[in-house]
Order: structure tokens, then sequence, then C-alpha cells
């Protein structure tokens, strides 16, 4: 085997370690997010939005290039809800946030349902 050969070996067998890594994480991560958005629910607090909101950009990111392209879009769809009550600079409706809950709730689903 060449040298280039090798390294490109070398590449791939690291971003598999790479992509093993982000899969074994996701379920720790979406937890995270819907623990910050449980706490929402009982108190409102627009820190806890913020964070919530980078959370989910994160994912969102990361997602698709992790073989997860489900899971990236629909976090890019509740980001952009979030982003939407951010800049509302007002709480919103039950039925938003409730809408809202069951996207993050569905998460989850996402992981099974993408391609890793």
């Amino acid at each position: 085997m060449n040298k280039n050969m090798q390294s490109n070996n070398d590449f791939q067998l690291r971003l598999q370690e790479l992509r093993d890594r982000y899969t074994e994480d996701l379920p720790e991560k979406i937890a995270a997010i819907n623990a910050h958005r449980k706490s929402l629910d009982e108190q409102w607090d627009w820190n806890v939005v913020n964070v919530l909101h980078q959370m989910v950009h994160s994912l969102a990111g990361s997602g698709g290039s992790f073989g997860y392209a489900q899971l990236g879009g629909q976090a890019r769809e509740i980001e952009i809800e979030l982003k939407a009550i951010i800049n509302a600079k007002s709480r919103p409706g039950a039925d938003v946030w409730a809408k809202l809950a069951t996207n993050l709730n569905n998460l989850p689903g996402a992981i099974s349902t993408s391609s890793s």
C-alpha cells in the first residue's frame, strides 16, 4: 500500500471513530436538550431559552455532517422556532410551546431513522 492510500485509510478510520463517538453521545445530547425544555415548563428563563437554542443549533449543524440528515433537519426546524421566540422577546403561547415540546420529544426517533 502506498503512502497516499495509507493516509486515506487512516483518515477514514479517524472519521469513523468521530462518527461512532457522535452516535454514542447523541442520546445524552438530546436528553440534555429536553431537560432544558422541561425546566422552561416549570419556570421561564430567557438564559435557558438561549442555551437551548445554542444546543439545538449545534445539533442541527452537526447532524447532517455525521450522517443524521433527518435529525439535523428536525433540529434546524426547532432552531428556527426557538429563534422566532427569542426575536419576539415574548414567551410563546401554550399552543406554540406544546408544538415545540412535541418536536423536541420526537428528536430521539430521528436517530433511528437516519443512516449513520
